[in-house]
C-alpha cells in the first residue's frame, strides 16, 4: 500500500496533443471567423435591407393588423442611406441583389455550422 494518493502532491502535467490544440485548429477557427467577418461585412454594403422585417414568414405579408408593425433601426437606416451611390453602382437589376443576399446568407449559415461542429468535436475529444 505504498501507492497511495497523495493530495498534497502537485499534479502531473497533461501531454497537450497537436491535432486537438495545435496551430491548424486554431488557424481553422481564425480563417473561418474572419471570412464570416468579411462576407457579413460585403452583405452589410450591398445586400442589406433594414426596412425587411428579419423575422417575416416568407409565405405570409411582412405586416398583419394584428402584430405591431416593425420599425428598422434607425442607425441602419442612416448607414445604408449613406451607402446607396455604391449600391446603385454595383447592382444594376434588383434580381442579382436578390441572389447575392440569398447567397450570402446561406454562406454565413454554413460557416455557422462548421464553427459548431468543430467546437463540439473538440468538446468531445479533449
Amino acid at each position: 500500500m505504498s501507492d497511495k494518493l497523495k493530495c498534497s502532491a502537485a499534479f502531473p502535467t497533461v501531454p497537450s496533443y497537436p491535432d486537438i490544440s495545435g496551430i491548424g485548429v486554431v488557424l481553422g477557427y481564425a480563417i473561418t471567423g474572419f471570412l464570416v467577418v468579411g462576407v457579413l461585412t460585403v452583405y452589410y454594403i450591398f445586400a442589406f435591407r433594414p426596412e425587411l422585417d428579419p423575422f417575416r414568414k416568407e409565405d405570409k405579408p411582412s405586416e398583419s393588423e394584428e402584430e405591431t408593425p416593425f420599425r428598422p433601426n434607425p442607425i441602419d437606416n442612416l448607414i445604408c442611406q449613406s451607402l446607396e451611390k455604391i449600391r446603385i453602382r454595383a447592382s444594376k437589376s434588383k434580381g442579382i441583389n436578390q441572389r447575392l443576399e440569398t447567397a450570402l446568407a446561406k454562406f454565413v449559415l454554413s460557416m455557422s455550422d462548421l464553427q459548431i461542429m468543430n467546437g463540439l468535436s473538440i468538446l468531445i475529444t479533449g
